[in-house]
C-alpha cells in the first residue's frame, strides 16, 4: 500500500479521533499507538528510534512500516510529513488544528502527553524496561526535540512554535491537496477532501483530556508495581551476591555467644552438619576465586587440609583453616573459632553486621581480650586491621 493521506497535525489537535474516523471511512490509519499498542509492528519503535537519531531528511525505508496503511495521523508520522510527502507525492496532507486554539493544544498536552515527560513514575519505567529507554530516546529527540524545538516548558514559545508550524504547512503544501481540520466540523469536510461518503453515525470523539488521565494514572499503577518487583529483585541479588562472598570468606562455622553463627548464615564449611536443618553449601567461587557453580563441602578427615577440599581464591588464603587442620591431623583436636574466622573484609562486615563476635585480628595467638576468646568483648569495639 502507498499513503494517501498525510497527518500532518501535532498531537493533541483531535488525532485520535480522526485515526477512528479514517479507519472508519476504509483508510487504514497509523497512529502512535500503533506502534505503543499493536503487537504486529514488532520493531516500529526501533524504526522510529533510528530516525530520531538521523539528521531529518536521511532515506529511511517508510514502505516497511506503512506496508498496511493507507493513513497516519499523529505521532511520530506528524514529525516527519516532509519526507513522507517527498516519498508519496501523490498523497493529500490533513493539518488537524486543535479547536481551541494554539492556547487550547498547549494546555492539553502540556497536561497530558508532556506532563508525562517530567513524571518520575515514568522514568522508573524508562530505566527499568527496554521499552521505556526506546520510546523515551523517541520522543524526546524526535516529537520534544526535533518538531518542537524543546520549547515546551515555555508556554509563550510553545504557543508561537504552533502557530509557525501551522504556517509552514500551509505555505510547503498546495492549497488543493491540503485539509486544514478540526474534529468539530464532523465528516463534511473530511469526506469532500478524500472523495467519500459521509457515513451516518455521528463522527468519533475520542481520547478527550479526562480518558488520557485515566489511562496516565494505569501508567503510574503500573510503575509502582514494577518498582516494587525491581526493588525485591535487587535485593535477592544483592542477598545472594553477598551472601556468596560472605560464605566465600569462611573456613568453618561456629556459634558465637550471641546466638548467631557463620553456619547459620552464611552456610558450614566446617565438619559439622550446620543448625535448624540447614544444607552444608558451598561458596560460589571456582579455584581461580570467580563465580562457580556452588559445590558440597565435605568435613575435613584426619591428615587432611582445607587446601585439598578447595583450593583458595586468588584474593585471600586460609592460613588458619590450614592449622586448624593441622590441629585435627596431629590430634583430632576441634579447631577454636579463633583460627576457623573470616579472612575477607566483607566477610567481617558481613558478620558483624548479623551480631557474630569473631575476631577481627588475622592473628592465630589466643588473647583474652579478643571478643572471640572473650564473650565480654563486642566485635564491633575492634577495629578491621588491613
Amino acid at each position: 500500500m502507498a499513503l494517501k493521506v498525510i497527518g500532518a497535525g501535532f498531537g493533541r489537535t483531535g488525532t485520535w479521533s480522526t485515526f477512528a474516523a479514517l479507519n472508519r471511512l476504509g483508510l487504514p490509519c497509523y497512529h502512535m499507538q500503533e506502534v505503543i499498542l499493536n503487537k504486529a509492528n514488532k520493531g516500529h519503535l526501533d524504526f522510529w528510534r533510528k530516525v530520531a537519531n538521523s539528521k531529518p531528511g536521511t532515506p529511511h525505508d517508510w514502505d516497511r512500516v506503512f506496508a498496511n496503511y493507507t493513513a497516519t495521523v499523529d505521532n511520530p508520522g506528524c514529525c516527519v510529513w516532509r519526507e513522507l510527502l517527498a516519498e508519496y507525492p501523490d498523497a493529500k496532507v490533513l493539518l488537524t488544528l486543535h479547536p481551541r486554539g494554539a492556547e487550547g493544544w498547549y494546555d492539553s498536552t502540556i497536561d497530558t502527553i508532556y506532563f508525562t515527560e517530567n513524571l518520575w513514575q515514568f522514568k522508573i519505567l524508562e530505566w527499568l524496561t527496554p521499552f521505556g529507554r526506546k520510546f523515551g530516546d523517541m520522543s524526546r529527540k524526535l516529537i520534544w526535540g526535533r518538531v518542537l524545538a524543546g520549547v515546551m516548558d515555555d508556554r509563550e514559545r510553545a504557543i508561537a512554535r504552533y502557530n509557525a508550524y501551522t504556517e509552514e504547512v500551509k505555505a510547503a503544501v498546495p492549497p488543493e491537496k491540503l485539509l486544514v481540520f478540526t474534529v468539530t466540523e464532523g465528516w463534511g469536510p473530511l469526506c469532500r477532501f478524500l472523495g467519500v461518503a459521509e457515513p451516518q453515525e455521528p463522527f468519533p470523539n475520542l481520547n478527550d483530556r479526562s480518558s488520557v488521565k485515566k489511562v496516565i494514572r494505569d501508567v503510574i499503577k503500573g510503575s509502582y508495581i514494577m518498582l516494587g518487583l525491581s526493588i525485591a529483585g535487587v535485593v535477592a541479588v544483592l542477598g545472594g551476591f553477598c551472601g556468596g562472598w560472605g560464605s566465600g570468606g569462611w573456613v568453618g562455622g561456629q556459634a558465637s555467644d550471641s546466638g548467631c553463627s557463620s553456619g547459620d548464615i552464611l552456610g558450614y564449611a566446617g565438619g559439622t552438619a550446620p543448625p535448624s536443618g540447614l544444607p552444608a553449601i558451598s561458596p560460589p567461587l571456582g579455584g581461580d576465586g570467580r563465580f562457580g557453580a556452588p559445590r558440597p563441602l565435605t568435613p575435613l578427615q584426619i591428615g587432611e587440609s582445607r587446601r585439598d577440599v578447595r583450593s583458595p581464591p586468588k584474593w585471600g588464603r586460609w592460613p588458619a583453616g590450614q592449622r586448624g587442620a593441622r590441629r585435627i591431623a596431629a590430634g583430632g583436636e576441634k579447631p577454636d573459632p579463633c583460627e576457623l574466622r573470616p579472612t575477607s573484609p566483607a566477610a567481617l562486615r558481613s558478620c558483624w553486621g548479623s551480631g557474630c563476635r569473631f575476631p577481627a585480628s588475622t592473628s592465630s595467638r589466643r588473647d583474652p581480650s579478643r571478643p572471640a576468646d572473650n564473650p565480654g568483648r563486642s566485635a564491633h569495639a575492634w577495629r578491621l586491621r588491613p
